[in-house]
């Protein structure tokens, strides 16, 4: 049977930045852009969130608030849902409990049309439709967002519960009502504890508790205040009328086993084949079509030790599987140095100075175009280097040539001195499938294969993937490696084969959906599998 999308939990993140209020004669934060962009790689790339990007920063609070409505009202939504709004900038808690986000437009001149009330969140993000998302978690990173914040949405939620069945609606707030919260603090230690495996570790759940999470956020807040002599910035979290589980944040090192009862039968299971079952899954389908570009992947890497290639096909989700894919080939790729960049929401399209941070860890604190070429020319003496870019036609012209021009410099570099005989240099920049990507990338120069043997200069154009055929996924099951992983009856198969199978979409999204939910009985579906597409981290 097909999958109903409301079978399984699509997961949407939605970064809302306020950096600068002039009317309100207020700092900009300089850190707004930033903390978007690694908030969205947190979430994104490691809990298998799809970044909305309807909001671009600096919105006035009129699109903000059009922009809300029309998401969480569109026919698309499914209760199902889980979304998770961020939003960063100035804020202030005003009397009668009120509280406002500012944004670039604010004025005390026209404050009731310029600003965002706090509490009008609520409209917005349960408008009562019948297939609203009922799982929502709203970080509000401003100052003063705390206690005042939650206490207005609290209310208003329940002037609406009558309206709202069974939802999962929670807020952090990165500061409390009487403490305004440092520029990037709040991400800094969001990131810090996403990234801590000792407590996540001793977590026996399948998702993170809330307000656990919160927990560890301030310890490290405090750790930062007290280094800083500073007044102690505490994190806030309010989860109100929820009826379910709370399922916003994957804790990456659950185990099934760890739930499991210890009768006769489970103490016979092999509990690392269990634990790798996910893996295992995102193993095969790397057999799964897009073979004659892997092909042509592999023979330009035997040709030329420096390459560069060009994916394409509309989802982000299955760029970064297409990118995982190729990257695998490249022979040292477990040792291999690799970067993954998201253009779109990236600092470096407003300052391209900001791309060089990316190599901060490798190269050292001297951070510039030249330390940067010539430490990667050091390192790839020892190991291949791997750097993905998402949307590099999300650039100006200008920052494109000059993301051309380091490339060019950085292979001469490579080239100049010798090097591990394993050691490769490989750039893949993923895009969507559209005709203009193309026109929108001068000065570099693209080549269709067969044609691969050119200049290093040059990007070899591996056909997009548009599609998934039946028939592909028809073949792919009778490979014994992907049939025996299916813990289904013969006749089972045959039936899906027959009967479902030639009425799944062949939009390659949907068709990796349909193959984790039906054939490999994941509920989350592709979510369960994403972290093993990751290129880095």
């Amino acid at each position: 049977m097909n999958v109903s999308s409301t079978d399984k939990q699509r997961k949407y993140l939605i970064a809302i930045g306020s950096p600068s209020c002039p009317g309100m004669k207020l700092d900009t934060l300089d850190r707004v852009e930033t903390d978007i962009q690694r908030v969205e790689k947190l979430l994104v790339e490691e809990q298998g969130y799809e970044s909305v990007k309807d909001i671009y920063i600096g919105a006035a609070s009129n699109i903000i608030k059009n922009s809300l409505t029309s998401w969480f009202t569109n026919q698309n939504r499914c209760k199902s849902d889980c979304v998770i709004i961020y939003y960063a900038g100035h804020a202030e808690e005003r009397e009668y409990n009120s509280h406002y986000l500012y944004t670039v437009d604010s004025t005390p001149l026209n404050l009731s049309n310029t600003v965002i009330e706090t509490s009008d969140l609520v409209k917005w993000l349960f408008p009562g439709n019948r297939n609203s998302p009922q799982n929502i978690l709203l970080i509000l990173d401003v100052c003063y967002a705390g206690q005042g914040a939650a206490n207005v949405l609290a209310l208003s939620l329940k002037q609406k519960r009558n309206a709202i069945e069974n939802i999962s609606f929670c807020v952090i707030a990165s500061a409390d009502s009487k403490t305004e919260a440092g520029d990037g603090d709040f991400v800094d230690a969001f990131e810090k504890v996403m990234k801590n495996s000792d407590w996540m570790s001793k977590c026996t759940n399948e998702f993170l508790n809330i307000q656990d999470f919160v927990i560890q956020i301030n310890k490290v807040l405090t750790e930062k205040c007290n280094l800083d002599n500073k007044a102690i910035q505490k994190a806030e979290c309010s989860i109100l009328s929820t009826s379910k589980e709370i399922t916003f944040l994957r804790n990456p090192h659950f185990s099934i086993s760890n739930n499991l009862e210890f009768d006769e039968h489970n103490l016979k299971k092999d509990s690392t084949e269990t634990k790798s079952s996910n893996q295992k899954i995102a193993n095969i389908l790397w057999l799964l079509n897009y073979s004659d570009q892997e092909q042509v992947f592999r023979n330009a890497m035997k040709d030329c030790k420096e390459r560069a290639f060009l994916v394409q096909t509309d989802e982000e989700k299955i760029q970064r599987w297409l990118v995982r894919r190729l990257a695998r080939c490249v022979s040292d790729f477990d040792k291999a140095k690799k970067y993954q960049i998201r253009i779109r929401s990236h600092p470096m399209r407003s300052d391209f100075n900001a791309f060089w941070q990316e190599f901060k860890q490798d190269i050292g604190n001297e951070i510039t175009r030249e330390t940067v070429i010539e430490g990667l020319g050091e390192l790839c003496k020892q190991k291949s280097i791997i750097i993905a870019i998402y949307g590099l036609s999300f650039l100006e012209p200008e920052k494109v040539h000059q993301f051309y021009d380091f490339w060019l410099d950085l292979v001469n570099q490579v080239c100049s001195g010798q090097r591990f005989f394993r050691s490769h240099l490989v750039l893949i920049l993923a895009e969507d499938n559209t005709n203009t990507v193309v026109n929108k990338l001068p000065p570099f120069k693209f080549i269709n294969p067969p044609i691969i043997y050119d200049t290093q200069s040059s990007i070899i154009h591996l056909p997009p993937l548009e599609y998934i055929f039946r028939n592909d996924v028809t073949h792919w099951l009778a490979q014994e490696s992907v049939y025996n992983l299916l813990n289904l009856a013969d006749d089972k198969v045959q039936s899906l084969i027959d009967n479902d199978i030639p009425n799944w979409p062949e939009k390659p999204l949907a068709m990796l959906e349909e193959i984790c939910c039906t054939l490999f009985n994941k509920e989350d579906g592709i979510a369960a599998i994403e972290p093993y597409w990751k290129l880095a981290g």
